[in-house]
């Protein structure tokens, strides 16, 4: 492994967030408060530390719920 994936966190198109996962728990059901979320565009933000130089890096795009 390259990488050591730190954390994930998604949000609805409001900015709430409607995921959060820290160190290896991460994927996410498409669940919020234990309801399905509605179909819509969601922005993920996940998190990784590179191994062998220490360096964080954060990347963030969207995904699409289909229904």
């Amino acid at each position: 492994d390259y990488f050591e994936l730190l954390d994930l966190k998604i949000y609805n198109r409001w900015g709430q967030m409607v995921y959060k996962s820290q160190g290896s728990q991460l994927g996410w059901d498409g669940t919020f408060a234990g309801e399905k979320v509605p179909a819509g565009v969601y922005v993920y933000v996940i998190q990784v530390r590179l191994k062998y130089t220490d360096q964080v890096i954060s990347h963030s795009s969207n995904i699409t719920i289909l229904k």
